[in-house]
């Protein structure tokens, strides 16, 4: 095609200068290739994570690509960074759009790649929920109203005291975990997503006036271990109240078991217990045996007391 005599191309080939006098007798012809230099260079970029957070307060940006490129690093506005092998690799604690455009130096030729780092610092926040006043009479309480917002994220709680204590042998539940003593409970909780933390804290008080009165404390007159879930142990119980789990409340125990010979054949001292009517997990022969139990109790008023009877073994 004719281009006249200044001509712009935009492809690679072999391009012909024909010059004709004006008398069209005379002419001549320059030929010039024309090549064509389209190389670039292939970049990546990666991050030690996606998302500062709390976890993760700076990230490590790392690009790879040809050694000879030509680098210009476009940046979030009001980055910070350090550089640990420049132009290749960074730290920094500024979320945004990185962006990297690579220039082939022969060639020209660009390519850009970019890497999106996110941000998420969202705290927990807790409330540790409520427990009611705990008394002689219900010594343990159940935690609850625990409650962790905002909703989205996989919250993992943690429980610490002072003073205090939880039931670990009960159904164990974070959310409604069984106070034993009073005392200050702290709920720690982290977001599995960001390794956020929030912190709250709940008081347990106990009741000083709230006292039981363990004067009626007796032992039955019979046990029958027979595995029929009726009368099966020895257990200390108040005659005004049955029901009422007394052991639960009592500090000091010392309880022995005679037989018929005045034999000590079994001893407690320490922790209250309830006998089996057993000796190293043998059951003992059916009859008469006695006992001698010392008890304290400290919840509310200081109360002591001692008890010397006997009983029966039936089964």
């Amino acid at each position: 095609s004719n281009l006249g005599p200044n001509a712009t191309v935009d492809a690679p080939g072999n391009y012909w200068l024909v010059v004709t006098s004006d008398d069209e007798v005379c002419t001549d012809t320059l030929e010039v290739e024309i090549i064509g230099d389209f190389r670039t260079y292939e970049s990546t970029v990666t991050a030690s994570s996606n998302q500062l957070n709390c976890l993760y307060d700076s990230v490590l940006l790392t690009l790879e690509t040809a050694p000879e490129s030509l680098l210009e690093w476009i940046v979030p506005s009001n980055a910070s960074f350090n550089w640990i092998d420049e132009p290749f690799e960074l730290w920094t604690e500024t979320s945004g759009v990185w962006q990297i455009v690579t220039t082939h130096p022969e060639s020209g030729c660009e390519t850009s790649v970019s890497l999106e780092i996110g941000s998420d610092f969202t705290p927990p926040e807790v409330h540790a929920g409520f427990a009611d006043t705990l008394t002689c009479s219900v010594p343990t309480s159940t935690v609850s109203g625990v409650e962790v917002s905002p909703q989205g994220y996989t919250p993992i709680l943690e429980w610490s005291w002072t003073e205090g204590a939880l039931n670990s042998f009960a159904p164990w539940s974070n959310e409604e975990p069984q106070v034993l003593l009073p005392g200050t409970y702290y709920l720690n909780v982290t977001f599995e997503e960001n390794g956020c933390t929030g912190l709250d804290s709940l008081v347990v008080v106990q009741d000083p006036e709230a006292t039981i009165d363990a004067s009626s404390a007796q032992f039955p007159n019979v046990i029958t271990p027979n595995k029929d879930g009726k009368n099966e142990r020895l257990t200390l119980y108040l005659a005004e109240n049955p029901d009422f789990p007394l052991l639960s409340i009592v500090d000091q125990y010392e309880l022995l078991i005679f037989n018929r010979w005045g034999e000590a054949i079994f001893s407690s001292f320490g922790a209250p217990v309830e006998w089996d009517g057993r000796i190293n997990n043998k059951p003992v022969t059916e009859g008469t045996y006695y006992y001698r139990v010392r008890y304290v109790i400290i919840c509310g008023e200081e109360q002591r007391g001692e008890r010397i009877g006997s009983f029966e073994i039936f089964r």
